[in-house]
């Protein structure tokens, strides 16, 4: 419920009174989701709506992705690899909701496999 009265409002910031946002607004936005399946359409739209705005996430926003997708460990991994992609770091809350969506996924193969990517990130 709160993710969507914050995209009305946040749509509303943009449509009505022409606030253009920058990456803390959709951080802001990203943050009031819970992780859950449901969210999934809403999640590739924020997130295809930032570079509309010529934005470069920053790893805030690739950490709230990853771990409001924590349903979808495919989901979940497709953010995580878009972390080199931006030239990112990831950080101990990336590690913390990659695992979490492999323990959800009840995948250990995959979750050995970021933890070993978290250990040579020291």
């Amino acid at each position: 419920k709160n993710s969507n009265y914050a995209i009305k409002l946040f749509n509303k910031m943009i449509n009505e009174y022409n606030i253009v946002p920058d990456i803390y607004s959709f951080n802001f936005l990203l943050q009031s989701f819970t992780p859950h399946y449901k969210h999934s359409d809403d999640l590739n739209h924020i997130y295809k709506k930032i570079f509309k705005y010529n934005i470069s996430p920053t790893i805030d926003t690739i950490n709230y992705l990853i771990k409001n997708s924590s349903y979808q460990l495919s989901k979940s991994e497709s953010y995580f690899y878009k972390i080199s992609e931006f030239n990112l770091q990831p950080n101990v809350y990336t590690f913390v909701f990659i695992l979490h969506s492999c323990s959800k996924a009840r995948s250990l193969s995959r979750g050995l496999k970021y933890f070993k990517i978290m250990k040579s990130h020291k």
